[in-house]
């Protein structure tokens, strides 16, 4: 139904018979004087959104695609700086290991070193000593 403007004047006036001229005037500041939508306008309207709507779903498809390969580059940066840190410390790790292992192998022999000597001294004095009892023996005998 197509509202003309002659019409919507008689509407007024009829209204105002009813409501007042307040409430009228309020009721027809609601009411446009354009055409209401009809069913292909909204139908029209319906497939230019969902047209928008597969647009930005393909959009923010590729960007998500995009942020996912960048993230993935990002994340393999990272791994290579911690692989070369982890590579770093364990060759840091080893070079103080090997030099701890040589302080207790030196100290090592020095100790060894030591108590062969004073093992080697102290069996001497044994054989000198067990040697004067055998020729105090025979001397005595």
């Amino acid at each position: 139904m197509v509202a003309n403007e002659a019409a919507r004047e008689e509407l007024r006036r009829s209204l105002e018979r009813v409501l007042g001229a307040a409430e009228t005037a309020t009721l027809m500041g609601v009411l446009s004087a354009e055409q209401p939508a009809t069913r292909s306008d909204l139908e029209a309207h319906r497939a230019e959104t969902k047209s928008d709507l597969e647009a930005l779903g393909a959009t923010i498809k590729s960007d998500l695609e995009a942020l996912e390969e960048r993230m993935d580059a990002r994340f393999e940066q990272v791994d290579e700086k911690i692989d070369h840190r982890f590579e770093v410390f364990e060759y840091k790790l080893l070079a103080a290991l090997h030099q701890e292992i040589g302080m207790v192998r030196t100290d090592f022999t020095k100790q060894l070193i030591g108590q062969t000597k004073a093992f080697i001294f102290a069996m001497l004095s044994t054989l000198i000593a067990l040697a004067a009892l055998g020729v105090a023996a025979l001397r005595l005998a």
